[in-house]
């Protein structure tokens, strides 16, 4: 545990460098002047994070069972982190989820919960994905938007909702427990076995 802990301040002082070098390659001047042009408005951007955060926190807490969600203050740590280390880092939008679960876990919230509540909740982010995709397109057409955008933008949105609609299927179907099942029967290794069994309370838990 002490190495990890090192090692996060390894990383850390090493992208801080890595951003100090950038703004010195670019110039401190050029930098600072970029800053001071767009004044103090640069920062009304940044508390829409504020109210996003707040409102994440509180349908992910939504998507307990009765009586055994994460106090708010948990949920919302776990939220900014999530959404944080999915926007900063290489995860492609899973880690931050894995991130969520382990900080209401660390906070009294059982394993299978937190596993359930994120896969549901990253779920109920995709069909609003599909919801805004869909306004976009609207408003596309409202402006007389040019025939190969507006197509282009139906063909992402009918791929999307597809890959959704079948996520939605293989999570009612129990694809956590299959796949633990077939590493099982594939391994005899009592490790999967028992993996496998807390698969499918997981499967149960989302459905």
């Amino acid at each position: 545990m002490t190495s990890l802990k090192i090692l996060a301040w390894v990383l850390l002082l090493a992208g801080l460098a890595l951003m100090t070098g950038l703004v010195a390659w670019h110039g401190f001047g050029e930098v600072a002047a970029t800053i001071a042009r767009g004044g103090w408005a640069m920062l009304l951007p940044s508390l829409v994070f504020i109210p996003q955060c707040v409102t994440f926190a509180i349908a992910w807490q939504l998507l307990f069972p009765p009586g055994r969600a994460p106090g708010f203050a948990r949920a919302f740590y776990g939220t900014a982190v999530g959404i944080y280390a999915n926007s900063l880092l290489p995860m492609a939008e899973v880690g931050g989820e894995i991130i969520k679960a382990r900080i209401v876990m660390k906070g009294g919230a059982s394993g299978v919960d937190a596993g359930a509540s994120v896969v549901v909740d990253k779920t109920v982010q995709t069909i609003t994905l599909v919801a805004w995709a869909v306004v976009g397109i609207v408003a596309l057409i409202a402006l007389d938007a040019s025939g190969p955008t507006v197509y282009a933008g139906i063909a992402v949105v009918a791929l999307l909702t597809a890959g959704l609609t079948g996520f939605i299927i293989v999570q009612h179907r129990g694809m956590f427990g299959s796949m633990a099942g077939l590493g099982a029967r594939l391994t005899g290794s009592e490790t999967w076995v028992r993996l496998a069994g807390s698969a499918r309370a997981l499967d149960e838990a989302i459905r």
